[in-house]
Parts: C-alpha cells; sequence; structure tokens
C-alpha cells in the first residue's frame, strides 16, 4: 500500500489483542512433515531406478508432487488461524498458489500418463504454471503495516491484485500464447522459460524488499523464511530450463529433478506447520517517508496501466476488445486507487483535526481543573520546575508564574532536605521505585520554613514524562499532633503519679464496676482484708460483707439506679459492714460515683478509734 493510503499525517494505530481461542489438535506437525518427507523423497529415489520417466513412473512422480504440494497448502490454510493482521491473507494466498501449482501439475498427469504427450502450447497448464507465481506476488505486496483489517482483504488490495492480473494476463498472451501459435516449438519454449524465470525473480526481489522493509525481528523472520523456501525452487526451475533448452524439448516427470519441486515444497509445510505469530510482530511507530521512498512507491503503481498500455498496442485487432477491456479496467483501477488515497488522506486529515480539537479541549479541562484546585499542585521535570497553580503561588509566597517557571526544586526546600528530595528526583526520572508521599521542611519566599507533604506521581505529556506534586501546609496539624502527644505524655504521668498514691496509701482502695464486682484494689486493701490482690480480683461486693448486710445491697443498687441523673451531678455515699478474711468485722464507706463504679475505702481499727468505731 503506499503511503497516501496510511496518511501523511501517521496516525496512530491500537495494536488488537488476538481473540483466545480453544486450542485445535493439529493434524499436520512438523514430525509428520519429516516423516513424510522422508518417505516422498525414497520414493522419488525408488521411481528413478526402477520405472525411470516412463508412464507409471511419470504418474508416480507427478502423484508425490501433488500430495507434497498439498500438504504445503493445508499447513499454510490452518496457520491462518493462528495468525492476525496481513499474516492471515498472507498465508492464504500462499496455500492458493500450491492449490493453483497442484492443480497445474493434474492436468500436466494427465497428458504425460494417461495421453503420453507433452502438453500442448495451447494447453491451461501452461498458465497455471505461470499463475502461481502472481499468486505468490500478491502475498508479497500486501502491506506489512496492516496489522488490523477486520477482514481478509481491503479495497486497496483488491485493486492491486487486479492491476498485476491484468499486466500477467496481457503478457502471457502478447509474449507466449499468441507467438506460440506460429512460431517453432523451440521459440515457444523459451518465451515460456523466459516469463516463468522472470516471474521467479521478480517475486524473490519482492521478497528481498520486503525483508528490508520490515520494521520488526518477527517480519525479518518471515520474509526470511519465504526466501529461504523459494530460492531452491527458483534454483531448480532454472537448472530445469537450462536442460531443456540444451535437449530442445521439456523435461518429463519422474526424474531426479522432481526433487527440486517436492523438497522446497515439504519446506514450506514445515515452515507454516510451526510458524507462530509473535507478539512483536506489527510495529506500530510511524515513521514519516522521505520524498524519494514516496515517488518511487507510487510510482511503481502508476506503472501498471503504462505497461497495460504497451502491451494493448501489440496485440492484433481480433484482440482489441478484449484489449481495450483490459485496459479500461487497469486505468479504471488506477483511478479508483488514487481515489481511494486522497479519501484516505481526507479522512486522515478530519481525524487529526478532531483529534486536535479534542486534545485542545482536553487540556484546557485539565488546566482548569488543576489551576482551580483547593490544593497546590506543581509539575516539574528533571528537578526543575515547569508550571504551578495559582494555590501553590499562595503557598509559597510568590505573587507571579514566572517567578517559578525554571527554578530548581532543592530552592523550594530548606537546606536540611534538600539533597534528599532532589535524589528522591533523580531516582523517580530514572524509574526507581520512591516512595510517592514523603514530609519535609519547605521555605517560603521571604525564607521562613513550614511544614509540607508531598504526593507525587509521574505523568506522560505530550513534551515527554514528568513528575506532578500535590502539596499541603500541615504545620497545624504538626502542632496539633504535638499538643496532643504533649497531653497524653502529662496524663500518663498523671495515671502513674496517681497509681503511686494510691499504692502507698494506708487505706485500703477498691473500685468494683455496676454489678459490683471488684476491677482494681491496692496493697494495703488486699491485706487489710485477708486475701492475695488476685483472690479479691475474682470476688464482688456480696462476697466481703456480713451475712445480714448482703440482703441490703440489692436495695441500695435500686436507690443508685433512682438516683442516677442526680449521680451525673453528684456522688452518691453509703456504709456496709465488711466481713474481713480472718473473722473481723469493720466498717467501710462505699461511694457510688457517676461513672457508674463503686469506689470503697476503709481503714484499720487501730487507725480509728472513739466515735468512728461504734
Amino acid at each position: 500500500m503506499s503511503s497516501a493510503d496510511r496518511g501523511i499525517a501517521a496516525r496512530e494505530v491500537q495494536p488488537v489483542e488476538p481473540v483466545p481461542q480453544k486450542q485445535k489438535k493439529q493434524w499436520i506437525t512438523k514430525r509428520g512433515i519429516l516423516v513424510l518427507g522422508t518417505g516422498v523423497i525414497a520414493l522419488h529415489l525408488l521411481q528413478e531406478f526402477t520405472l525411470g520417466n516412463g508412464a507409471a513412473g511419470s504418474f508416480i512422480a507427478d502423484m508425490l508432487q501433488i500430495i507434497c504440494a498439498g500438504v504445503a497448502a493445508a499447513a499454510c490454510f490452518a496457520a491462518i488461524r493462528r495468525g492476525t493482521g496481513f499474516t492471515r491473507p498472507f498465508w492464504l494466498l500462499i496455500g492458493l498458489s500450491f492449490v493453483v501449482w497442484a492443480a497445474a501439475n493434474a492436468g500436466w498427469m494427465y497428458y504425460e500418463s494417461y495421453l503420453q504427450v507433452s502438453p500442448p502450447r495451447e494447453s491451461f497448464c501452461h498458465f497455471l504454471m505461470d499463475f502461481r507465481w502472481i499468486v505468490l506476488g500478491m502475498a508479497l505486496l500486501l502491506d506489512q503495516n496492516e496489522d488490523c483489517p477486520p477482514y481478509y482483504f481491503e479495497l486497496a488490495s483488491l485493486l492491486d491484485t487486479l492491476q498485476l492480473f491484468i499486466i500477467f494476463v496481457l503478457i502471457y498472451l502478447g509474449w507466449y500464447h499468441l507467438p506460440s501459435q506460429h512460431e517453432s516449438r523451440m521459440l515457444s519454449l523459451l518465451r515460456s522459460d523466459q516469463i516463468e524465470l522472470s516471474e521467479n525473480f521478480v517475486v524473490l526481489t519482492l521478497a528481498t524488499l520486503q525483508l528490508i522493509r520490515a520494521r520488526s525481528a518477527a517480519l525479518r523472520r518471515l520474509y526470511g523464511s519465504f526466501l529461504f523456501c523459494f530460492v531452491p525452487l527458483t534454483v531448480g526451475i532454472c537448472i530445469t530450463d537450462y536442460r531443456e533448452l540444451r535437449v530442445f524439448r521439456e523435461v518429463s516427470s519422474g526424474t531426479w529433478f522432481d526433487l527440486w519441486w517436492t523438497v522446497p515444497f515439504l519446506f514450506v509445510a514445515s515452515w507454516a506447520a510451526r510458524w507462530e505469530q509473535d507478539p512483536d510482530l506489527f510495529d506500530t511507530r510511524r515513521t514519516e517517508q522521505r520524498f524519494v521512498s514516496m515517488l518511487l512507491e507510487n510510482t511503481m503503481y502508476a506503472v501498471g496501466p503504462l505497461i497495460v498500455l504497451m502491451q494493448v498496442a501489440q496485440l492484433g485487432p481480433e484482440w482489441r476488445k478484449i484489449s481495450f477491456l483490459l485496459l479500461g479496467l487497469s486505468i479504471l483501477g488506477f483511478g479508483a486507487r488514487l481515489a481511494l488515497s486522497k479519501f484516505r488522506e481526507a479522512e486522515a486529515v478530519r481525524q487529526i483535526r478532531r483529534t486536535s480539537i479534542a486534545l485542545v479541549e482536553s487540556e484546557g479541562r485539565f488546566r482548569t481543573l488543576i489551576e482551580e484546585a483547593p490544593l497546590a499542585v506543581g509539575i516539574s521535570r528533571n528537578a526543575k520546575t515547569l508550571w504551578v497553580n495559582r494555590v501553590f503561588l499562595e503557598l509559597f509566597g510568590y505573587g507571579d508564574v514566572r517567578e517559578v517557571e525554571g527554578l530548581p526544586i532543592g530552592e523550594l526546600l530548606s537546606a536540611g532536605c534538600r539533597n534528599e528530595v532532589e535524589e528522591r528526583a533523580r531516582l523517580r526520572s530514572t524509574g526507581e521505585v520512591v516512595s510517592t508521599s514523603f514530609e519535609t521542611t519547605a521555605l517560603h519566599k521571604d525564607g521562613s520554613p513550614f511544614d509540607a507533604q508531598f504526593e507525587v506521581a509521574q505523568v506522560q505529556l505530550p513534551d515527554g514524562p514528568a513528575t506532578i506534586a500535590f502539596v499541603a501546609d500541615i504545620s497545624e496539624r504538626k502542632r496539633a499532633d504535638e499538643a496532643r502527644l504533649a497531653a497524653e505524655t502529662a496524663l500518663r504521668k498523671s495515671e502513674e503519679h496517681f497509681r503511686l498514691l494510691v499504692e502507698q496509701a494506708s487505706d485500703g482502695i477498691f473500685l468494683a464496676d455496676a454489678q459490683g464486682r471488684y476491677q482494681e484494689v491496692n496493697s494495703a486493701g488486699a491485706e487489710m482484708l485477708g486475701y492475695t490482690r488476685g483472690e479479691l480480683l475474682r470476688l464482688s461486693i456480696p462476697d466481703i460483707v456480713v451475712s445480714e448486710e448482703v440482703s441490703r445491697i440489692s436495695p441500695e443498687v435500686a436507690r443508685f439506679a433512682r438516683w442516677r441523673d442526680r449521680a451525673k451531678r453528684e456522688d452518691v455515699q453509703t456504709q456496709r459492714r465488711l466481713d474481713f478474711h480472718r473473722g473481723s468485722l469493720w466498717k467501710a464507706v462505699a461511694r457510688w460515683q457517676s461513672a457508674g463504679n463503686c469506689a470503697g475505702h476503709h481503714r484499720t481499727q487501730a487507725s480509728r478509734r472513739g466515735p468512728a468505731s461504734k
């Protein structure tokens, strides 16, 4: 396809992911082809040494060639399922070339084995033998950059194929078919060999050019394999044609020359059976073509109608209707080709215009979004500031964006944090994994420091990669955190001081929940009651009061419930006689607290004389 078809603007193409398909059993395998090839070569040698090139020998040789051509065609058709893009019509055309050759060879076998004569000069077999190279040329003319066609052939490829077919038909008529009816058989054979060799070298030249033009290693392997398979076939044709010109007659089937056909056919079958499409087959990068390259490529397509006109002028008047019809089709095809190129060029321009408008609108929305964001936003590249929004300027104390553009990001940070942040930016630009969130000390324009939190990310801008940063002033939060930490430290010290006072108090101090289960007790309380601290924490209030006091516990709790609203403002106090573990009776003071707990304390009798012990 010409450069005009692809558009002058190198439109972006998204590679199409191959659709996963259910794996099917592959009948044609590399091992099977190896076994078949060994058998075919052995049969060829056996036929050559036993039957020669007689009717039976020619029949066996032709059948072996048809079998090998059929296996090659089947392997090529099977490769279509594993391909995408232009590789699907590529393998289809190669497979069709072997079908055409098998049909031609079947006709050849009819004449040699059944009629036991050489095919006549006007036989259709000669046309099919030469036409198979035209099918291979069609495969090589496919645009290797077409990686996502929705069908096998696009319109431009069909027009090119039509042009190539018309040229071949006219050359075949004017150079071989018509002269062979009036010239000797030797001259007809010479003209036939000239057409065949010309087609061979044209096809190999096209394959070489495609190999040179290939943009990926997978494409180079594809065309290199094509040359590896068909160069031996061309060599065999050259040797056979030289032999025919030496003996002044066509070389019949059943000789060792047949191996120059069957072996390359087996090469193609093995290549198609082993081929798997590489993920990197298509190179989506579009490179700008030079003027000379575009001129040569488009001139090649313009030469087609000129060749057709030259061939039409050589045909006699009896062929005038057909020749003018073919000339008209050639000119019409070339005109359609130009119209299609112009249409695609215009469509590419419209697509670029739409894409540009959408890009401008997207950039406008993005700039508005960033500019009006409530956070400070800055974009940098290579540790230098490219652009900042209004909030960023206000945060750092600058008045205009031009004051910040090109400023190293280190100038916005304190000297102690500068090296660390610049090292982060350097590592991030090289692709290293670096934390995207960090806190540091930034500087206002006047040099006053403030605590800042940075959230950074890598972005891809039209002019290259960059770093976008969201900055927040966390000075107030840091001060609040410091105040909270100081308050928690003071509270912890106060609690430790209170716990120390409780533990060292001479009075017994208890803490129970609303159900009367003890939650805490100091050492003095446990010692006065005669329990260990662990034993006491497994008890409740009814377990340590005297028996006549137990019945009063429940009414006391109910009384506390009636006083609940009042207890939110003040505590409720009661006194109870306790039953010490050693059997002594003492009084204790209990206080129901507004928090829902019961706190109590008592003193030993020795420390409480007089009225308090009554």
